[in-house]
């Protein structure tokens, strides 16, 4: 007696994926369950970032704390863009050791820059023949016209900051990675010579992570009120709050010392 085949066994036999196409198709579904756990990881990691704050109260907190540090480490650069062209004014760099205690050194309008205040005491050095000009027993109103010039800190001198936002993190930026948050307002300035020559300023700063916010980054951009085309921007970055730093007078011989009256 003949077997008798159904039409179309074969057939479906041959439509069977082989064992290469099953591992194929295995390693397929692996890649594709890796890559979405990877984006749902990624999802989250950035949802957990997106903090929500309070802006002004969280600007306030850090600009008062970063006043407030007993030492610290910054910098700065300013340049106006003048009618298309770009001018840069300064790069400086500087260190604060507790109260009245400064060394600042850069660049400001291409000539080289030195200056310790140390106490009451101002130490100046000669750009052309790097010697020292000191004046002993500086008045207080002195320093401070010197510290208002060259302290980046008297920026922030707020009268009240009456608007703020905050502004969305780029994760591929590193300095968004390593701010809590991003905060752009418009504050009453106690600096009344920026506030009478400037219009428009705007505040960008970048708050520290941890219990005690700190200005870690912060971009000041302003447009001039005398030229339409004037856009004056400061950038500047603060760091090593409150750890041990010592500044003292710098040495010198005596022959190499310009004294001015006090």
């Amino acid at each position: 007696m003949e077997k008798f085949h159904l039409p179309g066994k074969k057939k479906e036999k041959e439509l069977l994926p082989s064992p290469q196409k099953k591992k194929k198709l295995f390693i397929w579904q692996c890649l594709i369950f890796i890559l979405l756990i990877f984006f749902a990881l990624y999802w989250v990691l950035n949802q957990k970032e997106a903090v929500v704050v309070d802006p002004i109260s969280l600007a306030q907190q850090a600009t008062e704390n970063t006043l407030q540090a007993e030492t610290l480490h910054f910098t700065t650069t300013a340049q106006l863009n003048l009618d298309g062209e770009l001018r840069h004014f300064n790069n400086v760099q500087g260190d604060k050791g507790g109260e009245n205690l400064y060394h600042i050194y850069g660049e400001v309008l291409g000539t080289q820059l030195n200056v310790y205040q140390i106490e009451n005491t101002t130490y100046r050095q000669d750009p052309l023949d790097n010697k020292w000009h000191i004046i002993e027993q500086n008045t207080v109103a002195e320093q401070s016209l010197l510290m208002a010039e060259l302290n980046p800190l008297n920026d922030f001198c707020f009268l009240s900051i009456p608007q703020a936002e905050q502004i969305t993190k780029d994760p591929q930026k590193e300095e968004d990675k390593k701010a809590h948050a991003i905060i752009r307002c418009q504050p009453e300035l106690a600096n009344q010579w920026i506030a009478e020559n400037f219009q428009n300023i705007t505040y960008t700063l970048w708050i520290s992570k941890g219990d005690t916010p700190y200005i870690i980054k912060a971009i000041i951009d302003a447009d001039s009120k005398d030229k339409a085309d004037a856009h004056l921007q400061i950038q500047l970055t603060f760091s090593e709050f409150n750890k041990q730093k010592e500044i003292k007078a710098p040495t010198y011989e005596e022959n190499e010392n310009i004294s001015l009256p006090g």
